[in-house]
C-alpha cells in the first residue's frame, strides 16, 4: 500500500502514467511505537488497522499498480507526514 504524494491534478491526468508515494506497512508488533521516520495511520484515515507510513524513501510507481483507494489521510496526519519527510531527508524546515 502507498500514500500518494503527487497532486490530484497529476493523478487524474492521463498523460502521466506514474505518481510518487510513500510505502505503508501494517504495524507489527501491535502497539509498538513509531520509528523516527514513520507516521501511523488508523481508522480516522479510513484504514481497518494501524499502518506505518515510511517517510524516509519516496517511491515512483505506475498508477496501474496503485490498486483501489483504501482511505483518505487526515489533514493532521498529512502535516505530520510532511514534517517526517523533511526530518528524514534532513531538509531545513
Amino acid at each position: 500500500m502507498f500514500v500518494v504524494l503527487s497532486p490530484t491534478r497529476l493523478c487524474a491526468d492521463t498523460n502521466f502514467e506514474s505518481v510518487n508515494g510513500l510505502l505503508c506497512t501494517t504495524v507489527r508488533p501491535v502497539g509498538r511505537a513509531a520509528k523516527p521516520h514513520e507516521v501511523f495511520l488508523d481508522d480516522s484515515d479510513g484504514l481497518d488497522w494501524t499502518t506505518a507510513v515510511r517517510c524516509n524513501v519516496v517511491f515512483h510507481f505506475a498508477k496501474a499498480a496503485a490498486g483501489k483507494r483504501r482511505g483518505l489521510v487526515s489533514v493532521i496526519r498529512r502535516r505530520e507526514i510532511a514534517r517526517r519527510i523533511f526530518s528524514s531527508m534532513e531538509w531545513p524546515a
